[in-house]
């Protein structure tokens, strides 16, 4: 059955892989600047809110893109590995890097 018979991965239950965590905590500091660089601007007039936030958007797009990239602990098993191909815990089709987007509403 999908999954083993221990519900979890192949071995046993899949470990956690918090790109998103990760992409947050490894960049807040950034973020931090950036937004702050974009309410003066907000304030002076010389950018949009929605600007802003697109830009931002677009920032944590690719760092959580990245993080699904870099990702490589913990990693695969042995049995996944030879499954999928790929030592990369996170990119097998690439469809979930893919899917990571931003709105504005």
């Amino acid at each position: 059955t999908a999954g083993g018979a221990s519900g979890g991965g192949w071995g046993g239950p899949v470990p956690a892989r918090p790109f998103l965590a990760n992409a947050m905590r490894d960049n807040n500091r950034a973020y931090h600047g950036k937004m702050k660089t974009a309410a003066k601007s907000i304030f002076e007039g010389r950018m949009t809110v929605n600007v802003a936030l697109g830009r931002l958007g677009a920032l944590a797009q690719g760092d959580v893109q990245e993080s699904i990239t870099s990702l490589q602990s913990p990693p695969n098993s042995p049995a996944t590995i030879a499954l999928k191909g790929s030592s990369n815990p996170l990119i097998d089709t690439g469809e979930m890097r893919q899917s990571v987007t931003w709105d504005v509403e």
